[in-house]
């Protein structure tokens, strides 16, 4: 099921720019004073940026939505830093997931997994 109503696309892509810039976050595997807790906090913001994602295309399930939260993070799959790519590419993944999961759920017109080829 969606959620309704979606947000306007201005809103929607300035808090898409706004959070991915976090996608630089780098943890300091060198430090040994780093605490665990630290590690936790950086994960943490992951998930939720994930999340957030993931709300947006349940929010507007349409090819548009998905296109516009994937060219954003399209520069982080060819980043020099490991990191960067691996989680993009895990966005990449578990937005793919609910989006096909939401149109198979339910087909309006341009909403459906035959629409991906258009991206």
């Amino acid at each position: 099921a969606t959620l309704d109503p979606p947000l306007p696309s201005e809103v929607e892509q300035d808090l898409i720019h706004t959070v991915c810039q976090y996608y630089t976050v780098v943890k300091e595997v060198n430090k040994e004073d780093q605490p665990e807790e630290e590690d936790a906090n950086i994960d943490l913001i992951f998930t939720n940026l994930d999340r957030l994602l993931i709300t947006l295309i349940t929010k507007d399930p349409s090819v548009i939505a998905l296109k516009r939260i994937i060219n954003v993070i399209t520069p982080f799959f060819s980043s020099p830093d490991n990191i960067h790519r691996t989680r993009s590419l895990n966005t990449l993944v578990r937005l793919l997931k609910k989006y096909v999961d939401l149109s198979t759920a339910t087909k309006p017109n341009d909403r459906g997994i035959e629409g991906l080829g258009k991206l």
